[in-house]
């Protein structure tokens, strides 16, 4: 019987200190708005496009701007 009640008390002691180890927050303003579209112009041809916009320290930091376009085409087969 004792060993079940250190057992158990050393199990509550355990989950105490995890749960107190996961109440640590910090303040998080990053943002990451992202956009990818694939669009036809006729039957064969069309575009791909890609825009990213990440922002990390909100308002110290310029954005930083990602892009990339190209263009598709598709063959009969």
């Amino acid at each position: 019987m004792m060993n079940k009640s250190i057992l158990f008390v050393s199990i509550i002691l355990f989950f105490s200190f995890q749960t107190k180890a996961q109440m640590q927050t910090t303040d998080n303003f990053n943002t990451w708005f992202m956009y990818f579209g694939s669009h036809k112009f006729t039957k064969r041809w069309g575009i791909h496009a890609e825009a990213q916009v990440r922002q990390n320290e909100f308002l110290k930091r310029p954005p930083t701007f990602a892009s990339a376009d190209g263009y598709q085409s598709s063959f009969k087969s």
